[in-house]
């Protein structure tokens, strides 16, 4: 079985080699590219960003570095190998088949925010941490029992009771590969724990509880590192907010970079295929759980590019306390956009003609296979007219469903009356099958679906009988059919130090979260598509020229629009509110005393885009033919001056 590492995912590169997919960009030379380092890891590996872009000054002035930008950030997860490749990928693809993109914007790139996590399988960075607070560090992480080269998990039937481990599971009856709780209602008391696969290195009594491929510990989760909605205590999240010197340096240099626009996070978790919920603030008031009502509309229309792009109906989304695109959008105040890449193949939209290869050839083949009838379930739904939040809700693993719930929460109460009104005009076994996970109740089933459409109804029996979980269900049938079974290690026995004889196995490390390697290209094609369709919709501010008008004996009208020729506001209604920058300044260069009406500096927080404007008007006093500055500052879009002359217009 090909395993996978954690230096590359891809390859079988060790933990210190360079991913080989890195390599084109990192060949690509010119002048339209600049490489530097923002700062070190903890372990003291380079982090370096690239910086995309026409080199000289535009018919602005304006410098690579002060053109709007957009930030690409990958590898916070160490584990996430595709998302680095894919920000290298991007790169290089933008460089030889957008160059005119490049001429009006900047990208910067930071494809390995993490290097240290790149060499650990638990993706953290590798701080030394007390999970356990015995006063060592590091004592007791994962062990490999097995000697496979990976840590996976051990189930352990009726182990000793001095260790105090969980029960509960059960081997599930129609998959015995997979783990699930055992269902009290249905009879069954698990005797299984399940737990990393390891030793009580320590001897205190537990397991893995402290340091690398462990439970806890083993470093800082970089994603929950950051200031916005820091989830203070939880395991993994640091000491204090940017206690990390990865988060700190990312921070740092942000600061330095007042013409960043959005960013664009490659990570394990999604944004874009389901957009954020509204109405919902932290303890403060002020910090949205979500994003702002007035940026929805927005940051939906680009999830729909990316989706038109991708055809993704489905992604792992968690909450985004202490993460990155937290700390983009709410503290820096920039639109901010996360995807995890690729996402298992039957999360993706097919189009029609393979839809129809794909049904003639099972038709040939005769194909009746269980586990495709479970991944057909989302087609089944969306013939019933269900859309596609509620299929993921449906198909997804509890997870997904306990973050959608938390999604929901965030929202304003018109939104969930919205929400609730589409769900009633579903049909009844759907809302009864969404009411009954909603309250965390077993899932009744496709067969009542089936039902509600016509067909016999199926017996209490088989409606009742535990099912494992349909995403690892998904998981392993994209393994078993589509890796050669390299995603899953097979469970065997093994004699374990303190818990007699366990078995060992479960998922690879990083399997659900990197593709395999014949996917990349298509990949890196879609990511680069989205990426030149962001910077396209990205404001574009153009100052008209100042009008003037007599409108009595010595008094004149000066008036000049400021229009936004791109998509997104100049800045996103979070934005106005985290007021990091000042906002767009025109500014008349008169004496005070000469300004009849009107402020000589007319402040612009946001202008809408689509064609958007924004107007100065003054009335001030003076002759014909005099000369009259008018300068238009802006530390994102680039300063504009103009010479205003008095006179009657033509």
């Amino acid at each position: 079985m090909k395993m996978w590492t954690s230096g590359c995912g891809f390859c079988m590169a060790g933990p210190l080699a360079l991913c080989v997919l890195a390599a084109p960009v990192l060949a690509q030379g010119g002048v339209w590219r600049d490489e530097s380092v923002i700062g070190d890891s903890r372990g003291g590996h380079p982090i370096g960003v690239v910086t995309l872009g026409e080199p000289g000054e535009d018919a602005f002035g304006r410098t690579r570095d002060q053109r709007p930008a957009l930030l690409i950030v990958a590898g916070v997860d160490g584990r996430h190998a595709v998302g680095r490749a894919a920000a290298a990928a991007v790169g290089e693809r933008l460089l030889a088949d957008h160059r005119g993109l490049l001429g009006s914007h900047t990208v910067y790139i930071i494809a390995d925010m993490n290097p240290d996590g790149a060499r650990l399988d638990s993706g953290r960075n590798s701080a030394a941490v007390d999970a356990d607070h015995d006063g060592r560090v590091g004592e007791d992480g994962g062990d490999d029992l097995n000697g496979d080269g990976v840590v996976t998990m051990m189930r352990v039937l009726d182990p000793p009771s001095e260790y105090g481990l969980e029960t509960g599971w059960v081997i599930d009856e129609g998959e015995p590969r997979l783990m699930r709780k055992g269902e009290a209602s249905a009879g069954e008391n698990g005797a299984y724990a399940l737990l990393v696969e390891g030793r009580d290195d320590d001897g205190d009594g537990l397991f893995n509880e402290d340091g690398p491929r462990g439970s806890g510990g083993g470093g800082v989760d970089l994603d929950m590192n950051f200031p916005s909605l820091y989830p203070e205590h939880k395991d993994g999240a640091g000491a204090y907010p940017l206690s990390e010197p990865e988060s700190l340096a990312l921070v740092a240099w942000l600061q330095t970079r007042s013409n960043i626009v959005a960013v664009l996070v490659y990570g394990p978790h999604d944004n874009l295929v389901k957009t954020p919920g509204t109405g919902k603030n932290d303890e403060s008031g002020r910090m949205p759980r979500g994003i702002e009502k007035d940026d929805e509309s927005y940051h939906k229309k680009v999830g729909e590019v990316f989706t038109d792009i991708t055809g993704m109906t489905g992604a792992p989304t968690r909450d985004a306390d202490g993460s990155l695109a937290a700390y983009a959008y709410t503290d820096f105040g920039v639109w901010a956009f996360s995807t995890p890449v690729w996402v298992r193949p039957d999360q993706v939209k097919k189009d029609e003609d393979e839809k129809k290869d794909n049904a003639e050839a099972g038709a040939e083949d005769g194909e009746e296979d269980g586990a495709g009838e479970e991944v057909d379930e989302a087609t089944v739904l969306r013939e019933q007219g269900v859309p596609e939040n509620l299929i993921r809700f449906l198909t997804g693993d509890t997870d997904v469903r306990a973050a959608m719930m938390a999604e929901y929460e965030t929202m304003s109460p018109e939104d969930q009356q919205r929400e609730m009104a589409a769900l009633a005009q579903l049909p009844e076994a759907v809302r009864v099958r969404v009411m009954a996970m909603a309250q965390g109740n077993p899932d009744p089933g496709m067969a009542a679906a089936e039902d509600d459409a016509g067909e016999a109804e199926p017996s209490k029996e088989k409606k009742d009988k535990p099912k494992a979980d349909k995403d690892e269900l998904a998981w392993l049938k994209h393994s078993d059919d589509d890796r050669d079974g390299a995603g899953f290690v097979e469970w065997v026995e093994v004699e374990h130090p303190q818990l007699g004889t366990v078995e060992v196995g479960g998922f690879a490390p990083g399997f659900r979260m990197n593709p395999p390697e014949d996917t990349l290209g298509v990949l890196f094609d879609q990511q680069t598509e989205f990426v030149a369709a962001l910077l396209g919709r990205l404001p574009r501010l153009a100052v008209g020229e100042a009008g003037v008008e007599r409108v009595g004996d010595g008094l004149w009208r000066v008036r000049v629009r400021a229009t936004n020729e791109g998509y997104l506001p100049t800045r996103s209604a979070m934005g106005v509110k985290a007021r990091r920058l000042p906002p767009e300044v025109v500014w008349l260069g008169v004496e005070p005393d000469r300004v009849v009406s009107g402020s000589r500096a007319v402040r612009m927080w946001s202008i809408p885009g689509s064609g958007g404007h924004a107007d100065a008007e003054w009335v001030i006093t003076g002759e014909a033919g005099d000369k009259i500055e008018l300068r238009v500052r802006s530390d994102v879009y680039g300063d504009r001056v103009q010479t205003v002359t008095l006179r009657e217009e033509s």
